[in-house]
């Protein structure tokens, strides 16, 4: 950061990872499958990963904004 601060990775942010690449996944297979499966449980499923993914990466955005935000040094 410009601060000089620096924050590893987080748990938050190992689990986007994760979803996302679950979600990308599933809405990949749903996209080929719909044509001769048409599968509403797989396009529901993969639209349900998504919206996870989403808010998976808000809730570790925050994670990582809280982590970086600015301490104070002075005794209460």
């Amino acid at each position: 950061t410009r601060s000089g601060r620096s924050v590893g990775a987080r748990l938050s942010g190992k689990l986007k990872a994760v979803v996302q690449g679950v979600a990308i996944i599933a809405l990949i297979l749903a996209a080929m499958l719909a044509g001769p499966v048409h599968s509403t449980m797989l396009t529901r499923s993969a639209d349900a990963l998504f919206w996870l993914a989403a808010l998976v990466t808000v809730w570790s955005g925050l994670d990582y904004i809280l982590a970086l935000r600015p301490t104070s040094d002075k005794a209460p």
